[in-house]
C-alpha cells in the first residue's frame, strides 16, 4: 500500500476542528493557518480581508522509508525542512503542533520502519 494511502487512513478529523481548517491539517503547514486583517485604500476605509499561506504541492524523499511522499507543504515548512537536514529529521525534532495530523501520521510511520529495522 502506498505510503499516502496509509497516513491518510491513519488519522481521523476531531470533531471540534472546523472545516477550513481541516483543509490545512492534509499537509506540513509549519503552524501557519489562514490570517485576517484590512485592505486600507487611500481613503483610510478598511475592508475585511483574509489570506493563506503559500502551499506547493511537492514530492519529498524520506530517507527511513526509502520512497517519495507527495504531500502539500508551506513554503516555510520547505525552509524548515532543509534547516534541520531532510524531511525525516523535520518530523522527528518538531512538535506535535506545527505538523497537523498528516505529518503526525507520516512521524508514526517512519518511527515504526526505524524500530522495526533495529529488530
Amino acid at each position: 500500500m502506498r505510503l499516502e494511502k496509509l497516513a491518510k487512513l491513519s488519522f481521523r478529523f476531531p470533531t471540534n476542528v472546523q472545516p477550513l481548517e481541516r483543509r490545512f491539517q492534509s499537509g506540513l503547514l509549519d503552524g501557519r493557518n489562514r490570517q485576517s486583517g484590512y485592505n486600507v485604500s487611500f481613503s483610510e476605509r478598511h475592508t475585511r480581508r483574509s489570506w493563506y499561506p503559500n502551499i506547493q504541492n511537492k514530492r519529498l524523499f524520506s530517507d527511513t522509508l526509502q520512497d517519495f511522499v507527495k504531500m502539500k507543504v508551506s513554503t516555510k515548512a520547505l525552509r524548515s525542512i532543509d534547516r534541520f537536514g531532510g524531511l525525516d529529521n523535520y518530523l522527528l525534532k518538531t512538535s506535535d503542533d506545527k505538523l497537523g495530523l498528516y505529518g503526525r501520521a507520516l512521524r508514526r510511520s517512519i518511527l515504526d520502519k526505524q524500530l522495526v529495522g533495529k529488530q
